[in-house]
């Protein structure tokens, strides 16, 4: 399987990035590490190790390592190979073992030649903690393959890090492999690294995957929590399958996990883009007599529902009981109201929704003028809908691709296609791309100037027809009475 990472952007990030990860590996590993960075008794009366600790730095036995490489590059390269003196005697001592694999971490390759080379030897003693440290020496240095290869030998505590560290850079292929090899060799995830592998499969849009995933878990014994089934119901809802969904709130039900408010929301959310919107507002009663929290964020979908069927009677209702509520309607919650209008061609009952926004000092996003600036478009009210372009450019607020073609869309339905076509260079000008519903707008354009060139080119040759045969008529009749 070939495992791909990005390079880390600057070495100040990826030293930040290092510390991070030191803290979580310390965080999971709290026992362990305690354990290896607390010197033993063993350790203290050993005075061997403490001559060593003094006569030999950490850093100083870095350089003989990278000392010892420079001049001879088969060093480590096989268990086989002997080194005498100091540094021989480095690898039965745990605590100084990794002291000395962090001063060589600039060099991860080499770090990882050591550690293979240290581990084959006889009288190494393995820790939790070593096989963490070079870990993440690998990880912060985006050798996931390498990592990979040193994580398949080890505990479930650190398949659970390595599980976490793919989910941390969204690794699909690398998480659900760790994940399967887990669970068919019975190790167990925990419930938090199986979520974090549900949430990039959700993001990834794998559905399939995420029903094995649950599937999986269930099977061997790893309980679900709320999160894995909010998780899960996101995935379904965003797929269009509300019914597996409702399927799916019944058997957490069974299994004793109580839905919260994000578990709602996220139902209504899927019920009401179907157009299911009783079962949507029978959800938010539901809500409500469980004593949940109902938001803005419960509303919203609804009356986006609502407003993108053009049904603004039923929408205006919604937005009224959450005012009785006592809830505050949104940016979005505008957004969708100003949508509803001017779809029904209401470009002024959008227009006062805007001005309320401005009055309440909330700032309107893109979503706020494209909204408007279609009603004023598809009414034929391009000066308007210019006059929003202008005030759009001199907020923080920049136009998309999607601002120009609904302009550009209202031009070359009014006629105006020349303004449209200078449109289209302004945009390109200010760096904004055209998309493809772009060059679907010109075609069309141009398909409609050559079908008014055909309607023209015979409308003049059936009038030149006439006229020739009405001469000729007359030139025949002039000769007959000669």
């Amino acid at each position: 399987m070939t495992l791909c990472v990005r390079a880390s952007k600057s070495i100040s990030t990826c030293s930040r990035r290092r510390s991070l990860d030191s803290l979580k590996v310390r965080l999971i590993f709290t026992y362990t590490f305690h354990q290896c960075a607390c010197p033993s008794e063993d350790f203290n009366n050993n005075s061997n190790s403490i001559a060593i600790s003094k006569a030999f730095s950490d850093t100083h036995l870095g350089h003989l390592i990278l000392k010892t490489i420079q001049h001879k590059p088969w060093a480590f390269s096989s268990r086989y190979w002997v080194v005498n003196g100091k540094l021989g005697e480095v690898i039965f001592e745990p605590e100084l073992f990794i002291r000395v694999l962090n001063s060589i971490r600039g060099y991860p390759r080499l770090a990882l030649r050591f550690f293979r080379w240290a581990e084959a030897q006889p009288g190494f003693r393995r820790s939790e903690f070593t096989f963490c440290t070079i870990l993440e020496i690998l990880v912060v240095n985006n050798l996931m393959g390498e990592a990979y290869s040193v994580m398949e030998r080890v505990s479930v505590k650190l398949l659970n890090l390595l599980l976490f560290l793919y989910t941390k850079k969204s690794m699909v292929e690398q998480c659900l492999s760790v994940f399967d090899k887990m669970v068919r060799s019975g190790f167990s995830p925990d419930v938090k690294n199986c979520n974090r592998v549900l949430r990039v499969l959700r993001d990834s849009d794998f559905v399939g995957q995420v029903r094995e995933v649950y599937r999986l878990m269930v099977e061997f014994g790893i309980k679900p929590s709320i999160v894995t089934y909010n998780t899960l119901l996101d995935s379904f809802c965003k797929e269009g399958e509300v019914q597996q969904a409702l399927e799916l709130l019944f058997e957490m039900q069974r299994r004793g996990c109580d839905p919260n408010d994000v578990t709602y929301n996220v139902l209504i959310n899927g019920l009401s883009k179907k157009g299911q919107f009783d079962q949507a507002k029978g959800l938010i009663e539901e809500m409500l007599n469980l004593g949940l929290k109902v938001s803005a964020y419960t509303y919203n979908p609804l009356i986006c529902g609502y407003c993108r069927k053009g049904m603004l009677v039923e929408a205006l209702a919604i937005g009224e009981a959450m005012t009785i509520r006592g809830i505050s309607p949104t940016v979005s919650t505008y957004n969708s109201f100003m949508y509803g209008f001017c779809k029904r061609g209401k470009v002024a009952d959008a227009r006062r929704r805007f001005c309320d926004m401005l009055e309440k000092n909330m700032v309107p996003d893109i979503v706020s003028y494209n909204s408007l600036i279609y009603g004023y478009c598809h009414l034929g009210n391009i000066g308007e809908a210019l006059q929003l372009l202008y005030e759009l450019k001199g907020t923080n607020i920049n136009p998309t691709v999607v601002t120009y073609n609904i302009i550009m869309h209202g031009l070359c339905r009014w006629g105006e296609l020349e303004d449209a076509m200078q449109l289209k260079e302004e945009m390109i000008n200010r760096g904004i791309l055209p998309d493809v519903f772009t060059y679907i707008l010109f075609l069309l354009m141009v398909l409609s100037m050559w079908e008014m060139y055909k309607w023209l080119k015979s409308s003049l040759m059936r009038c030149y027809i006439e006229v020739w045969s009405q001469t000729n008529l007359h030139i025949q009749l002039e000769q007959r009475a000669k």
